[in-house]
């Protein structure tokens, strides 16, 4: 008996384990989960996608930029091939290498104003990349 009841204890302790890391894994998830949408997509969604985890990217519109050291808050325009554009505003460090042109990716949400609010900001630096592949490849 005292093994039976060993194995009863131990089946539990194992289910509630298990139900616990399903719990995290669907409340980390869910939480985090944002799409990929590009600026024309959030003017055709228009409210519909206000408030909602999102991801977008566009190049960065030079002339729009406006960094506050003081309060390390960046706003900028970015803008997708067709030229549409949207503003942005990010509450943080300014990347090194943002300059007008180049691609930055956010995750953020669309404010009922139509401004973008960034939780994250990054900036691709594809010369970087492209001048290592050539390296690799024998400079070809």
């Amino acid at each position: 008996m005292a093994g039976s009841n060993q194995k009863i204890k131990l089946a539990a302790g194992i289910l509630i384990i298990l139900g616990g890391l399903a719990y995290l894994m669907v409340t980390g998830f869910s939480s985090s989960s944002s799409y990929f949408v590009t600026i024309a997509q959030m003017r055709e969604k228009g409210d519909t996608i206000v408030g909602k985890s999102l991801k977008v990217s566009g190049k960065i519109v030079g002339q729009s930029v406006k960094w506050d050291s003081q309060k390390i808050r960046l706003n900028f325009e970015i803008r997708d091939d067709k030229g549409q554009t949207i503003p942005v505003v990010y509450n943080g460090i300014k990347p090194d290498n943002f300059e007008d042109g180049k691609e930055a990716l956010m995750d953020g949400r669309l404010g009922p104003d139509g401004v973008f609010t960034a939780q994250s900001l990054l900036v691709k630096c594809p010369s970087k990349y492209e001048a290592e592949k050539k390296d690799k490849n024998g400079g070809a």
